[in-house]
């Protein structure tokens, strides 16, 4: 955990420490790839909205305002996101492992193509976002999230877990759902999504 803080200040993410916390602080336009470790960043807000290429290892995010961001081809590893706003965020081609989404906003999140790795959503926003061609390792898992419009098509679902969250319509491929954990009233909801009719008979 970080254990030195800086408040109300304005610098370059390129200054930013491992083991700080930033609160409430103003970051400039990086000049070089941002690779941060063990740091926490707090209400903060950020000048730039492409961060292609960066890492992230044992960050925690919280409260960020990330609304239409580009963040394609980023790691991120043992990151935690908490109460952020990520409305539009783009983080194609991406890799998570070991990461947790709480309580986010997240409408129109775009995850495509990614690689997934013991991934948790809870209590999020999640309508009509993308998460087409991803590749899941471990688990990706949905837990009192709105799902409603998310396209999960072309990825193979057999390590994705929904049964917790709620969703009125969801975009799948018929053949990669095998394996897809959903709950009993779920399976009425996605049968009727394929076209299938129920008989009172």
């Amino acid at each position: 955990m970080p254990n030195n803080t800086v408040e109300h200040q304005t610098l370059s993410l390129d200054d930013v420490e491992t083991n700080y916390r930033y609160v409430d602080c103003t970051f400039t336009y990086s000049n070089k790839s941002i690779r941060l470790t063990n740091v926490t960043l707090s209400h903060c807000k950020f000048e730039q909205s492409n961060f292609d290429d960066a890492e992230w290892s044992g960050c925690t995010l919280d409260h960020l305002d990330w609304l239409n961001i580009t963040a394609h081809n980023n790691a991120f590893f043992d990151c935690v996101f908490q109460d952020s706003l990520l409305m539009g965020a783009d983080f194609t081609g991406s890799q998570f492992k070991r990461t947790t989404f709480d309580s986010c906003k997240a409408t129109y999140l775009n995850l495509s193509e990614t690689g997934i790795e013991a991934v948790t959503f809870n209590e999020s926003q999640l309508i009509d976002s993308a998460f087409q061609a991803i590749k899941v390792k471990k688990h990706l898992t949905f837990k009192g999230c709105e799902l409603t419009g998310i396209d999960l098509s072309d990825s193979n679902l057999s390590k994705v877990d929904i049964s917790a969250s709620y969703f009125d319509t969801l975009q799948l491929t018929l053949d990669r759902i095998a394996g897809l954990t959903i709950s009993p009233l779920q399976a009425t909801q996605i049968i009727t999504l394929l076209g299938v009719k129920i008989s009172d008979r």
